[in-house]
């Protein structure tokens, strides 16, 4: 990640810290890989706004390329989040 620096949403901390520790460090270590992630979508109507997919979760993220900030919006299953 080019320095940029990750924050969570007080919603997206406390789904992370209810996952199961293996379901945590896979969501954590694709979170830490961005902006540069892999199946990564731009989201509709949004200007900063994507999706990335981890299995059957979705982590919903914003990107602030002029203070290299990664927003992490919400996380959830894939089936709950839209």
């Amino acid at each position: 990640m080019d320095n940029y620096s990750v924050e969570f949403t007080n919603d997206a901390r406390r789904f992370i810290n209810r996952l199961a520790q293996k379901h945590k460090t896979r969501i954590l270590k694709k979170i830490y890989e961005l902006p540069d992630g892999v199946d990564v979508v731009k989201m509709k109507g949004f200007k900063k706004r994507y999706r990335m997919r981890v299995g059957d979760y979705r982590v919903v993220y914003e990107i602030y390329k002029d203070r290299l900030v990664v927003l992490v919006v919400e996380i959830d299953k894939r089936g709950d989040i839209y």
